[in-house]
This record gives structure tokens, C-alpha cells and sequence, in this order.
């Protein structure tokens, strides 16, 4: 349950930092690119957080371990992957 908690409170924490424009140092790259539409970017970021946010956070009350492996993290990799594609 520890794990959901903690993952609940980073997610949290890096969507409302992409949300008011202040996570551009997490992201390798992002000062250095020329052609980056930083708005579209900050968007992107600021939903794939916000919906892991609600995953993890569902997990609290969950506990189950295929939540974790069957559900939480095929989630925190698509989402991840989506926001890559989607920022390119």
C-alpha cells in the first residue's frame, strides 16, 4: 500500500508543477530544443501525471497485486509512451 501512496504523491506533485509551467527541468532536453511547442508539452504532461495520479490513487484502496501488475503499470508505460509520440 506504501508503493500507491507514494506513487499517488509524486504524480501529484509533477502534474501541479506541469500545470502552472515549472516542470521543464524534469524533461531531458526541454531548455535545448529548438522547434518544442513547450504549451502542448506542459498539456501533455500535466494529463499523463493527473491519470497516473488517479491510478495509483486507486491502488490505495485496492492492495491487490494484480492491480499492479496488470493495471497500474501497463498505464504508467502507455501513458508514457503516448506523451513521448504525442509531444514529437
Amino acid at each position: 500500500m506504501f508503493i500507491y501512496i507514494l506513487l499517488a504523491v509524486i504524480f501529484f506533485v509533477f502534474g501541479t508543477l506541469f500545470a502552472f509551467k515549472k516542470g521543464g527541468f524534469l524533461i531531458a532536453g526541454f531548455s535545448t530544443a529548438e522547434n518544442l511547442d513547450t504549451k502542448k508539452v506542459y498539456r501533455i504532461m500535466t494529463v499523463t501525471c493527473y491519470i497516473n495520479f488517479i491510478t495509483s490513487f486507486i491502488g490505495i484502496f485496492v492492495n491487490k497485486g494484480f492491480y499492479m501488475v496488470g493495471i497500474l503499470f501497463p498505464i504508467l508505460v502507455l501513458s508514457i509512451i503516448i506523451a513521448i509520440v504525442m509531444s514529437n
